[in-house]
């Protein structure tokens, strides 16, 4: 497991943007072929503003208010992600980055934990010995994973401390 970064997926946004387009084009058309059936000369003679059936002309303007409080509400809803992304990429993580590897080991269950401890505590030590490596460590989970804010956990230069308390 390597760093982890916030970025766009860029084939879902593809994806997302063409699905959005054909769907415009399609429900774009569908109007203008009802219209073509039409008789427009005629209409346009008689004196018809319209060309429409005005029955039905409610409903139609019902559908395009609700279009639109729904596409205002999709706009704001999106831009306050957006930003929150935004705010969520530019904040600092608390620690350095840069330079990072992390990789995740499971052992056997079946394992004591006398052995389990000595494998870890060889296999650090062998890990220290490689050129270029400054330093060297174990965790239960990584520091951006959620779960690990809920309960306490210990360091060697620091007291013990309950879980909650700084």
């Amino acid at each position: 497991m390597g760093r982890s970064t916030i970025a766009m997926n860029w084939p879902v946004a593809g994806f997302t943007f063409g699905v959005s387009l054909l769907t415009g084009i399609v429900f774009g058309c569908v109007p203008a072929l009802q219209a073509h059936n039409r008789d427009l000369n005629t209409s346009l003679k008689q004196g018809d503003a319209r060309v429409g059936r005005s029955a039905g002309n409610w409903i139609r303007m019902a559908f395009i208010c609700v279009e639109v409080v729904l596409s205002l509400v999709l706009l704001v809803g999106a831009s306050l992600l957006g930003e929150s992304l935004w705010n969520l990429i530019k904040s600092p993580l608390g620690f350095q980055s840069d330079q990072v590897l992390t990789f995740r080991m499971t052992l056997p269950w079946s394992m004591k934990p006398k052995l389990v401890s000595r494998f870890y505590d060889q296999l650090q030590q062998a890990i220290q010995t490689i050129p270029g490596v400054s330093a060297v460590g174990q965790v239960g989970a990584l520091p951006t994973v959620d779960w690990h804010m809920r309960s306490s956990f210990d360091v060697d230069w620091k007291p013990r401390t309950r879980a909650g308390t700084p």
